[in-house]
């Protein structure tokens, strides 16, 4: 289930990137935190107010893809986001990530997080939004 998880990211993640005549590329994205499944359309479980007072999307940028020479594979990285949950929150797990059009909220990709990220009240997340492989 997770090769096709990030199967489909990274067909979303480079049908985003490189555009084809039928879609229209976003004008931004920004990740949301999700601490179960969004499911398909991201709509599910994002963190709300009540577990993070402080809780916002971030902007994500990627960076123009690499090719790993050798290896017939491309990467495609995106910045590095952090976030800080108030000092009044009770905690909470983020076990998916999600990429949204900036403009619109539309779910652009889903993705599930290889690593969980534990989020505590005051503390800077240790995670990055993370970079794609493609074949």
């Amino acid at each position: 289930m997770v090769d096709d998880i990030c199967r489909n990211l990274r067909e979303s993640c480079l049908l985003y990137l490189f555009s084809v005549e039928s879609m229209t590329q976003a004008a931004g994205v920004v990740a949301a935190l999700h601490t179960d499944n969004p499911g398909p359309d991201g709509a599910d479980n994002e963190v709300t107010l009540a577990q993070d007072a402080d809780y916002a999307r971030k902007t994500v940028v990627f960076s123009p893809s690499v090719e790993n020479p050798g290896t017939g594979k491309v990467k495609i990285a995106s910045d590095w986001a952090s976030w800080t949950p108030a000092a009044a929150s009770p905690g909470y797990t983020v076990t998916w990530t999600t990429y949204r059009d900036s403009a619109t909220g539309g779910c652009l990709a889903v993705a599930q997080r290889l690593k969980e990220m534990v989020m505590a009240a005051g503390v800077p997340s240790p995670g990055t939004t993370g970079e794609i492989l493609a074949y």
